[in-house]
């Protein structure tokens, strides 16, 4: 299916004969027969280079769905939290949207099984967003360049290391470049279609986490201050994405209102510790985590060694460069002078104005939330630059006018699949060697299956029924709660207002299992009768591996049997 998609999706590259020379350094003992076969094998990246990418993005699939359901023992917290959400079908929760959690429910149903379908899922956002890349990369310069563009993606940290913990952010990378591919075919083409397909991605990236608004803010500048753009209105475009947005945002907004904006309060909680430090600690570590980008980049345009180019710094790879050769200008070729749309018509492509819609929604975004934080005095996350860097690979081949892109692109190619080779096992090691990195075990390597077996066994020896609900936080008590076999419901933080799936009513016909991981569970979980030190009710230790010896862990619990009558006043919903 995949191969398929990119095949209707490729334009035929024009390619010179090749000069029979390697795209690799001879050496000396080499034969002449593995000379030509080298000269092969760069004509045919050249000629094929989604070839490279598909065979990549399967890799990366395969890779990194195995790696962490190998070496993980527990779930990270935002699949835990996702499982427990899910399985509700809210639109959303105190925190975010609910559209992660649709989707891990979904996979659930669909595999009868969690955990490695969490990373799946992780893996099918980046290989989509790696796709579309590349498609925006192909419609502005050509294949061969937005190949190269997707696969840059590959050395930014949030493509590969933080990518097994599905989130918003995760969810949010395909929607976010979706837009701007969009975005630009509408403006391109004026067809009323991709309008509409604009603002289709533009509701979908609001209900994976609400700041894609940060994007849409800039979508909206742009399309009033672009010429392209404002004619389009005459035809109704712009009014059609605009129209099909609001439609599909509807639901969401309805439910904000019903809800008193409540997921606000956690975001301005979120938000907290902001000041210029904070600012420029946002901006590196962008930077750090577009680190293996960087390195690929400066490989690419590095001029060693020297069987590879001339003096003057020309490729000898034997592999002519189409566009380059087109535009007449030699190694400072820019861009291709023309595209293909996907309606078949011809339109101009202009480098310098392609460059810029490429920076403005680069870096755009980036620069919003960066002034808006140092203006109004709030924090920003590190993780909050996630879907902001999609656009660092097509951005860099862009900027890069004087990248010889046969021999960039092999390099680039290499370089790829070298990190995907090395960052999955420099991820393993760090979880199962963690004890001689961290102080502290990671929480994927908790026990969690026996976790939750033991608490659920006992629940079942005291109560003989099913476990129904669960009360306590998002981790311990969500992953009691994501894990039982009855798949009970979680009362987060013992808060019913976080909790709009269950009720007073439920919680006195059900009973509860209250558990912690600290001594003293917070001060909602104590409104439940005599409940106050989880540990004098019970305690189970469990052991997680970590160091040598391994570590215990304990877990209190407290049992509030099926039937217990609630005193006026706990439990009620706080007003906010």
């Amino acid at each position: 299916m995949l191969k398929l998609a990119l095949s209707w999706s490729s334009r035929p590259i024009v390619l010179r004969e090749t000069t029979g020379k390697s795209f690799l350094p001879s050496f000396r003992h080499s034969p002449a027969a593995s000379s030509d076969l080298l000269s092969r094998i760069a004509a045919r990246v050249h000629r094929q280079p989604e070839v490279i990418l598909a065979v990549f993005m399967a890799l990366h699939l395969l890779v990194w769905t195995l790696v962490p359901a190998l070496v993980h023992t527990g779930m990270p917290m935002d699949v835990v939290e996702g499982y427990v959400v899910g399985r509700e079908w809210v639109i959303g929760t105190f925190k975010h949207p609910a559209m992660p959690s649709w989707l891990l429910e979904m996979s659930r149903l669909l595999f009868s099984a969690t955990g490695w379908p969490a990373y799946l899922l992780s893996s099918i956002c980046v290989i989509a967003t790696y796709h579309t890349i590349y498609l925006l990369g192909r419609d502005m310069t050509d294949a061969p360049r937005g190949v190269a563009g997707a696969l840059l993606l590959s050395g930014v940290l949030y493509f590969s290391w933080v990518s097994p913990e599905f989130n918003h952010n995760v969810l949010q990378m395909p929607f976010w470049a979706g837009i701007i591919l969009a975005l630009w075919r509408a403006r391109q083409t004026g067809s009323n279609g991709w309008w509409a397909m604009a603002g289709a991605l533009a509701a979908g990236g609001i209900y994976a986490k609400f700041s894609t608004a940060v994007l849409l803010v800039v979508v909206a500048a742009y399309v009033l201050f672009d010429r392209k753009c404002r004619r389009a209105f005459a035809v109704g475009g712009p009014w059609i994405g605009l129209g099909v947005f609001f439609v599909l945002v509807t639901p969401l907004v309805n439910w904000l209102v019903d809800t008193n904006f409540l997921l606000f309060e956690y975001a301005e909680a979120r938000a907290v510790g902001g000041r210029a430090g904070n600012v420029v600690l946002f901006v590196w570590k962008q930077i750090a985590s577009s680190a293996g980008l960087i390195a690929l980049l400066l490989l690419a345009a590095a001029r060693w060694p020297a069987s590879f180019t001339d003096k003057s710094g020309a490729d000898k790879s034997g592999v002519d460069d189409p566009v380059a050769d087109k535009s007449g200008a030699g190694n400072s070729g820019g861009p291709a002078a023309r595209m293909t749309t996907d309606a078949g018509r011809d339109a101009s492509t202009d480098p310098a104005d392609a460059a810029r819609f490429i920076a403005v929604f680069y870096m755009g975004p980036i620069a919003l939330i960066v002034f808006c934080a140092a203006a109004s005095g709030v924090g920003l996350k590190g993780a909050w630059g996630t879907s902001m860097l999609s656009l660092a690979g097509v951005a860099m081949i862009l900027l890069a006018d004087r990248l010889r892109i046969p021999l960039a692109l092999q390099r680039i190619s290499a370089g790829a699949f070298l990190l995907l080779a090395v960052i999955p096992l420099a991820y393993a090691a760090s979880v199962t060697l963690s004890d001689r990195f961290s102080k502290s075990p990671p929480r994927v390597a908790w026990p969690q299956g026996e976790i939750t077996a033991r608490l659920q066994k006992i629940w079942w020896e005291r109560t003989g029924q099913p476990l129904r609900i669960v009360a306590g936080d998002l981790w311990i008590g969500g992953m009691v709660a994501a894990n039982a076999k009855d798949r009970p419901s979680l009362l987060i933080d013992g808060d019913l207002a976080r909790s709009p799936w269950l009720d007073r009513a439920m919680l006195e016909r059900y009973g509860a299992l209250i558990v912690a991981w600290r001594r003293m569970p917070m001060p909602s979980l104590q409104e439940f009768p005599h409940v106050r030190v989880l540990a004098e009710e019970g305690t189970e230790i469990f052991r997680i591996n970590f160091g040598r010896q391994g570590r215990d862990l304990p877990v209190y619990y407290a049992i509030v049997p099926p039937g217990t009558k609630l005193k006026f006043g706990e439990l009620q919903k706080r007003r906010r």
